[in-house]
């Protein structure tokens, strides 16, 4: 069909061919640039961004040092020190702490059959010197089954005061004596009070 009878306007597709630019399915060379910068936004980018949100995730997280707060850990602010315990004073006293012995408890010293006369007031003297009440001695007592000096205790209230009174009672005798809850029988004087602590001695003293 001739031009002269061609029916159309002409548009994009009438202008001449550019004798430089691609022909048909062909296209011209790319830059070296066009085709590397892809390959450098992965090898750098990427990394950088990775390692920025790694930083941000510990900076962030509740037990980092370098918290955004900027606060020394409650534990180690200076300044500050825990205070023991105390317990509150309820007037009380210890269990633990001894009780002191009472050297106005009677007590009785009795020379039971240690074959040595006078002991019984010789010991009762060494009580006195201690500080400790002693009542005269009703005389000689029986020996029974005893094998040492033993100091009987009337009631659990006295047990301090009759170690103490054995303690004083073996320093006299260069020995030992023993401590027994509950008193023996004994006859008492006429006028002389009931003893609460009494003495049996059934050894000589040692020198």
């Amino acid at each position: 069909m001739s031009k002269k009878g061609y029916p159309y306007d002409k548009d994009e597709f009438d202008a001449p061919v550019d004798p430089d630019g691609p022909h048909g399915v062909h296209r011209a060379p790319r830059s070296a640039w066009s085709r590397w910068w892809p390959f450098l936004v992965v090898i750098v980018v990427v990394p950088a961004l990775t390692f920025a949100a790694v930083y941000w995730a510990l900076q962030s997280s509740p037990g980092s040092s370098g918290s955004s707060s900027g606060q020394t850990p409650a534990a180690e602010q200076p300044g500050e020190e825990e205070l023991p315990d105390e317990d509150p004073d309820d007037g009380t006293e210890p269990d633990d702490e001894p009780a002191d012995p009472v050297l106005t408890t009677q007590v009785m010293v009795i020379n039971a059959g240690s074959g040595q006369t006078g002991l019984a007031s010789q010991v009762s003297d060494a009580l006195k010197e201690a500080g400790f009440a002693t009542q005269n001695t009703p005389g000689n007592g029986a020996k029974g089954g005893r094998t040492a000096d033993t100091v009987y205790y009337q009631s659990e209230d006295l047990r301090v005061t009759a170690e103490a009174v054995a303690e004083a009672v073996g320093e006299a005798q260069g020995q030992a004596a023993v401590v027994e809850q509950g008193l023996p029988t004994v006859d008492m004087p006429t006028g002389e009070p009931a003893p609460q602590i009494i003495v049996m001695l059934v050894n000589k003293p040692r020198p």
